[in-house]
């Protein structure tokens, strides 16, 4: 019997753990619908982040390094895309949905446009707002900005 519970508490146990896994998958799906083509086998793991990261590093049209000194240039040539997409490490994506307003950031020396994302603590936590609010501030993070057309 103590053998039986285990078994059923394990499975019961995996199964809202895949179910976990799905939802983080989904609502990055939801975030970017309309914008960039996901493969959404490729957003499988635990860290659907990390893959866009890489789905992205392959497929953008031009990915740029962010940083305190280059923030600026690359918000001027992300107006000549269609979607911009913002990653920073494998924990927080955001989409840029306004380009044009903006807010001077003084952390970033520049004016940080709108946008909308998710960061994973766990579950996926919405955010909206301007990115320097989502981005935090200039570190040693890995920072990228992925381009499509």
């Amino acid at each position: 019997m103590k053998k039986l519970f285990i078994a059923t508490l394990f499975v019961v146990l995996c199964l809202g753990f895949s179910q976990a896994q799905e939802s983080k998958s989904k609502k990055l799906q939801l975030l970017l619908k309309g914008k960039v083509e996901l493969n959404t086998d490729k957003l499988s793991s635990a860290i659907p982040i990390a893959d866009f990261n890489a789905f992205a590093s392959e497929k953008a049209d031009k990915v740029i390094e962010l940083e305190k000194s280059n923030i600026k240039e690359a918000l001027v040539a992300a107006k000549e895309f269609s979607t911009c997409v913002i990653t920073v490490g494998k924990h927080t994506i955001v989409l840029v949905v306004d380009l044009n307003d903006c807010k001077p950031s003084g952390a970033w020396g520049a004016c940080m446009p709108k946008g909308k994302g998710l960061i994973q603590k766990g579950e996926m936590n919405e955010r909206e707002g301007y990115i320097n609010n989502i981005i935090g501030i200039p570190d040693g993070q890995t920072r990228k900005m992925f381009l499509f057309k």
